[in-house]
């Protein structure tokens, strides 16, 4: 006897509402069970001449929410504005309060969750967008707060929601709520990832709330100890692990970071950014030594050219700060064969090369980087540095001038950059257009102690010696305490000198001058002859000879000594204070001169901090 098998259709091809639904859902990113449930393939085995029955095809009966939730489904995939997302929601909730199949209910609390949660997020845009009274802000964030608690409640998984509801209540500074919910969402989520161990949007979603904890907790322990979780949960993410880092280094807790650091590495051994890091913090625990090390080893060890060069160029640094010129130079030079157009690499190369005296090498550099980015403000600003330093003025001016024009007023950057214009000036014997420099320079900063000092310089050199006076004590008065003793002394030592030896009465002043001179000897261990000389002359404008010669007598001793340019000078000062007179000198305004002039030695200038 034949036997035949035949197939019963699955009964989904007879619902097109169902195969719409499904299309629908995956079109907006949500995907459940169809409310349908499909008959199983059956076959009928029977004789050829007996008579064949039709296939049984059972089809479930529709529940009533079934409509509103189709309709909803359709209607969220063309939401644009809050009023239809409103809709979306009352037929989502009319969907679960008529009846679903246990299927759809699921599904629909899920879609309902993720609406609530959309509905949160298109309000606070707009709340964002226009001015409202404090009364309405706070009524509408009730509001959404409200929405969200039914979010969580309906999908207890969507992390989202708790994110954005504790950013809400911390902006109404109700943090310990605000803890609550975020301590709801780990007890949710940590069971979950237990049971999805694999699943890198668990421990993602998990470490995201870690976070958020840790910026609620107020101890410092506290705080490392949820972002350690957050790195243990998700320890792939480099972000997270930077987060860690930078609350480590904000609580000074360095050997903690290089645990976190190495962990890093175990997961990235390439990673530039933490191995960088590791020797940063080597060196701030004072582990030279060990920084060095741990260079060499990663440049051996890494496979990657632009990892080698940056890491050669890293170690460049620590051999000048080892005062290795030579090898830091050899590792620039090995960096830039691996990574040919490297900017920075350039720019520390031919930084170096100034140190070592090689401004063709310098300029070479220079010149190859404004080859890849002509307005590159390190290079020109770099470049003009060392025009200034070979007394090619007019081309460091022209270039101060560019870098200038470029940096928005009232910036320490334009201030420094004014300093370094005034300067050139000055060195080069334009002194009417320093004087102006300086001027813009104190409007906007008077407690610039450095632009006091240099328009003291000027006024002297001018003969204005009150107005010098008056500059160079504004100076002293604002030089920070760190300043250098060798800067401070030479300041010390101008003003006195200028008390002492001005030739106008009503500028001299010997008590000044000699406790000023004292103070500068003092700086420098009584060991300077020019200073030695100022002391004399103070002595001298006192009355005090025999003080004065005495001072003199060791200034002349330790210009012999030394070779000093100004010998002849020492001994004539002696001379007048054997027969009894005081030193007088006075300063003359000199004209104007080109920049070919030859520079007065310059003012130091530290960068940044005036130190």
């Amino acid at each position: 006897m034949q036997r035949s098998l035949r197939t019963i259709p699955d009964a989904i091809t007879s619902r097109p509402i169902a195969r719409t639904r499904f299309a629908a859902l995956l079109a907006i990113g949500l995907w459940f069970p169809p409310a349908m449930l499909l008959s199983s393939h059956a076959t009928v085995i029977g004789q050829e001449t007996e008579t064949k029955k039709p296939p049984q095809v059972v089809i479930p009966e529709q529940k009533p929410g079934e409509a509103d939730f189709d309709k909803a489904i359709q209607l969220r995939l063309n939401v644009q504005t809050l009023e239809q997302l409103n809709e979306v929601i009352e037929l989502i909730d009319s969907a679960i309060k008529k009846g679903l199949s246990a299927g759809s209910e699921e599904s629909a609390k899920v879609f309902l969750a993720s609406a609530y949660k959309q509905r949160v997020e298109i309000s606070m845009r707009q709340l964002m967008q226009g001015p409202r009274n404090r009364a309405t802000v706070s009524k509408l964030l009730g509001e959404l707060l409200d929405d969200l608690t039914r979010s969580i409640e309906l999908d207890p998984g969507l992390v989202e929601s708790y994110l954005i509801k504790v950013a809400i209540l911390r902006d109404r500074q109700e943090f310990g709520e605000a803890l609550d919910v975020i301590n709801a969402g780990i007890a949710e989520m940590e069971p979950r990832l237990e049971r999805n161990a694999k699943s890198a949007a668990f421990r993602e979603n998990l470490a995201k709330l870690y976070i958020t904890r840790a910026t609620l907790q107020d101890e410092p322990a506290s705080q490392v100890a949820d972002m350690e979780k957050a790195v243990e949960t998700n320890p792939a993410d480099p972000n997270i692990v930077k987060q860690l880092l930078a609350l480590l280094e904000s609580q000074q807790k360095f050997d903690r970071l290089l645990a976190v650091l190495d962990m890093a590495l175990e997961y990235n051994p390439d990673a530039l950014e933490f191995l960088l890091s590791k020797i940063s913090v080597l060196l701030r625990l004072g582990k030279s030594e060990e920084a060095m090390a741990f260079s060499t080893q990663s440049i051996d060890q890494s496979t990657s050219d632009e990892v080698k060069a940056g890491l050669l160029r890293q170690r460049s640094l620590l051999h000048q700060v080892a005062g290795n010129k030579e090898l830091a130079k050899a590792d620039l030079d090995a960096s830039l064969e691996l990574a040919k157009d490297n900017i920075p690499s350039m720019l520390l190369r031919a930084r170096l090369s100034v140190e070592m005296d090689n401004m063709e090498g310098a300029k070479k550099d220079i010149q190859a980087i404004l080859d890849l980015d002509e307005q590159n403000a390190d290079a020109i600003l770099l470049r003009a540095d060392i025009a200034a330093a070979t007394e090619e003025f007019d081309a460091a001016i022209s270039d101060y001038r560019s870098l200038i024009a470029r940096v928005p007023a009232g910036t320490p950057q334009r201030e420094e950059l004014l300093m370094k214009l005034g300067l050139v000036f000055w060195q080069s014997n334009r002194h009417s257009q320093a004087l102006r420099i300086l001027d813009q320079v104190i409007q906007a900063n008077d407690a610039n102690w450095q632009a006091h000092r240099l328009q003291g310089e000027i006024l002297l050199s001018q003969g204005e010696h009150a107005d010098a006076v008056i500059a160079y004590e504004k100076a002293l008065n604002l030089m920070p305490e760190a300043v250098s003793s060798e800067i401070r002394s030479s300041l010390l030592n101008n003003l006195s000198w200028l008390l002492a030896t001005s030739p106008l009465d009503d500028v001299r002043d010997g008590n000044r001058s000699l406790e000023l001179g004292l103070q500068a000897c003092e700086l420098t261990k009584y060991s300077q002859a020019h200073i030695l000389s100022t002391l004399a002359a103070a002595y001298a404008e006192q009355g005090n000879f025999e003080k004065a010669i005495e001072f003199s007598e060791k200034a002349v001793e330790l210009g012999r000594k030394d070779g000093n340019e100004q010998l002849e000078q020492l001994e004539e000062e002696l001379k007048s204070y054997r027969d009894k007179k005081p030193w007088r000198e006075k300063q003359e305004a000199k004209p104007e001169v080109k920049s070919e002039a030859k520079p007065k030695a310059a003012i130091p200038l530290p960068s940044g901090t005036g130190t």
